[in-house]
C-alpha cells in the first residue's frame, strides 16, 4: 500500500493512503497506548462509573438507533470494545430480554463489567470463533479507531452476524467541524493518543462494502446527545446531516 506522510503527532506518525485516501498511524508506541488505557479509561471504579454516567444520554440514543431490532424475540447482541460497559448497562436496562455478549481486550475492565452485568464476556475474537457463535446485532462503538487492522476486524464481524444481521458502528469523524475550526492537532479525532485510524464518511462506507455489508447508511437522527440545550441539539443535528459532526454513526446489514 503506497502512502505519504500526513502528520507527526505525539508518539504517532500519521500517513495517508495514496490509493484510497484513508488516514492511519503508520508508526506508534503500543506501550504509550496501553498506559493511557490503564490510567485514563480504566484507572479506577469511580473513574469508570463517572464515564458511564456522563455519557448516559449518548448510550440511550445509540440504543434508540437499533430499537426496532432489539425488540425481536430471542435477540442476541455482541458489543465489541465494551470498555466500561456504559452502552451495555443502558441497553440491559431498556431491553432486559436481549442476550448480551461483551468483548473487551483490557483485563482491567473485566472485574468492573462482571460486577455491573450478567453477560457472556470475552477477551478476544478467538474465544468467539471457538464457540462458533453468531449474533443478531453487533455493535462496535468508538472502537474501530483503536484497531491496527480494521478490515480484518470488520470481516470477522460480518462472519459473526446471522443472515440479515445488523451492525451499528460509530467512529470519530476526521472531517468534523473541529478539524476546520480548531486545527487537526486539537480536534477530538486526532488529539486522542490512542487513536490510530482516522475515518470519514467515505472511508467507512468503502471499508464496510469491501467486507460484504449491504444497505450501509449513516445515522443522522435528531437528538440523542448530552442534552445540553435545545439549540445545541439542533446544531448537532445539522452537523450530522452535513457530515461535520464529531462522531459518525452507521447501520449496515449482512
Amino acid at each position: 500500500m503506497k502512502s505519504k506522510h500526513y502528520l507527526a503527532l505525539d508518539h504517532r506518525v500519521i500517513s495517508k493512503c495514496l490509493e484510497c485516501n484513508h488516514i492511519y498511524a503508520s508508526e506508534f508506541s503500543a506501550e504509550r497506548i496501553n498506559s493511557t488505557y490503564a490510567s485514563d479509561y480504566h484507572g479506577s471504579e469511580d473513574n469508570m462509573n463517572q464515564w458511564n454516567t456522563s455519557n448516559r444520554n449518548i448510550w440511550v440514543g445509540l440504543c434508540d438507533c437499533i430499537s426496532y431490532y432489539l425488540k425481536n424475540e430471542n435477540c442476541t447482541l455482541l458489543d465489541i470494545g465494551a470498555g466500561t460497559g456504559g452502552f451495555a448497562i443502558i441497553l440491559n436496562e431498556l431491553y432486559p430480554s436481549v442476550k448480551l455478549h461483551l468483548l473487551e481486550t483490557s483485563p482491567k475492565a473485566h472485574p468492573f463489567l462482571k460486577k455491573k452485568l450478567t453477560a457472556n464476556l470475552y477477551r478476544n475474537l478467538s474465544e468467539l470463533a471457538s464457540m462458533e457463535s453468531s449474533f443478531d446485532i453487533i455493535t462496535i462503538l468508538q472502537t474501530l479507531e483503536h484497531v491496527e487492522e480494521p478490515k480484518s476486524l470488520c470481516k470477522s464481524i460480518y462472519s459473526l452476524l446471522k443472515p440479515h444481521g445488523v451492525l451499528l458502528l460509530t467512529v470519530p469523524n476526521n472531517k468534523s467541524y473541529q478539524v476546520y475550526i480548531n486545527a487537526i492537532k486539537k480536534s477530538i479525532c486526532f488529539s486522542n493518543q490512542t487513536h490510530i485510524q482516522f475515518f470519514d464518511n467515505s472511508s467507512v462506507k468503502n471499508l464496510l462494502t469491501a467486507c460484504g455489508f449491504s444497505s450501509i447508511r449513516r445515522v443522522t437522527q435528531f437528538g440523542n446527545g448530552r442534552k445540553k440545550h435545545p439549540i445545541h441539539d439542533i446544531l448537532q443535528w445539522l452537523l450530522r446531516l452535513s457530515g461535520f459532526s464529531t462522531e459518525l454513526r452507521f447501520i449496515a446489514f449482512k
